[in-house]
């Protein structure tokens, strides 16, 4: 293979290498900004929620000892999660009593919980009944007890799209990867190998045998030298 051939293979495969890397680099930004903007927007979804649920308590009548019962607590949450459809979400009182829940069975109790002593702001996914779910939690204002909202989102769309980003890279690693094995494989068989040139026999006969000088090719010479006279002596 030429020097020159190769050079351009080299070339083709570096840059086929840095476009893989640069691609890879892109899928990984592009999944980072979606988590994060998933993130935020359910975040601010959680509060709006907060919110409500916390006006629907507070609007409720107080006990003897100014707080609120449980009833009250709880329905409120299940009213709101009726009334918005994909709502799942669930009340935890003191810190480990579930009141109420909507979420989906493969959200085990472990998760809730871990999810809960995550604390506010901390994001936990985790993937349930072939989706992945996001876990926040947010503390209820609510006077006279510690209430807590747990609330599950979907983000399977983010994790897919992020799959789908991964697999088409594959595929264009390997057709790039293909693309160069044949240009490689068609200059090797592109090179013919350089023929000699046909043989002469005549002119292989005149030719010096190496080591015993030079030989007459006619054995009649050869007689001509033996009848020459021989010096008397």
């Amino acid at each position: 293979m030429k020097f020159s051939t190769k050079l351009s293979l080299s070339f083709a495969a570096l840059l086929a290498a840095a476009l893989c890397a640069v691609g890879l680099a892109m899928v990984g930004r592009s999944f980072a900004d979606g988590i994060a903007s998933a993130g935020r927007t359910f975040s601010a979804r959680q509060y709006a929620e907060k919110y409500s649920i916390e006006s629907t308590i507070l609007s409720q009548p107080v006990t003897a000892g100014g707080g609120y019962t449980t009833s009250a607590l709880s329905g409120a949450v299940q009213s709101f999660a009726e009334q918005t459809p994909g709502s799942c979400m669930a009340l935890y009182l003191d810190g480990r009593s579930s009141v109420y829940s909507n979420l989906p069975r493969g959200i085990s109790r472990t998760d809730q919980l871990a999810a809960l002593e995550a604390g506010t702001g901390q994001s936990s996914y985790l993937r349930a009944e072939g989706q992945t779910w996001l876990l926040l939690t947010v503390p209820l204002n609510i006077p006279g007890v510690e209430a807590v909202l747990l609330s599950a989102y979907d983000v399977t769309s983010v994790f897919a799209s992020r799959d789908a980003q991964l697999t088409a890279w594959f595929v264009a690693a390997v057709a790039v990867d293909a693309a160069k094995r044949t240009v490689t494989l068609r200059a090797g068989r592109g090179r013919q190998p350089v023929a000699d040139p046909p043989s002469d026999p005549a002119a292989e006969r005149q030719q010096p045998h190496c080591g015993g000088g030079l030989h007459p090719a006619h054995p009649s010479l050869h007689r001509r030298r033996d009848r020459r006279p021989q010096p008397q002596l």
